[in-house]
């Protein structure tokens, strides 16, 4: 994607680690430039995707959650993977995504947030049944973010 390394976590699927790696990563974006608001608003979208990861993941011992968190001049891409759940709930998630309507339905409310904050979000399972959530979010996404950013 550029120059710059990309940014790797890991850590057990256990909601007390994700403070710390919220943290952390809206941290990172700071450091790359990005302002006070662009990092609170990672920082949100950390917090659900990895939340949702170990609400819906299995919590099987030694199961891990890894992130990939790649910054260009103007996006932040990142890339969340868990052990992965239930296909059907994998399935929903990806039409729900795809949906302008009725979105509510599908996705929680967090998931929504994501939506909204991001510039784009992509579902996949790995053939050994993983979750990978792709989310890319611009510095600046429409008009309101421009004028306030």
């Amino acid at each position: 994607m550029s120059e710059r390394e990309p940014i790797f976590l890991e850590f057990p699927v256990d909601a007390d680690f994700i403070p710390a790696v919220r943290k952390f990563v809206a941290e990172a974006s700071l450091i790359e430039g990005f302002t006070p608001k662009f990092s609170y608003r990672t920082e949100i979208i950390v917090d659900e995707l990895c939340n949702n990861s170990v609400k819906y993941g299995p919590s099987t011992p030694g199961a891990s959650i890894r992130i990939q968190c790649e910054f260009e001049s103007d996006t932040m891409e990142l890339t969340i993977q868990d052990p992965g759940g239930n296909p059907k709930d994998v399935q929903n998630l990806r039409r729900a995504i795809g949906m302008e309507q009725d979105r509510q339905h599908f996705l929680g409310h967090g998931l929504e947030i994501v939506r909204m904050l991001t510039s784009g979000m992509e579902v996949s399972q790995t053939e050994t049944g993983e979750t990978v959530i792709r989310v890319v979010k611009r510095r600046s996404q429409n008009l309101i973010d421009t004028l306030t950013e």
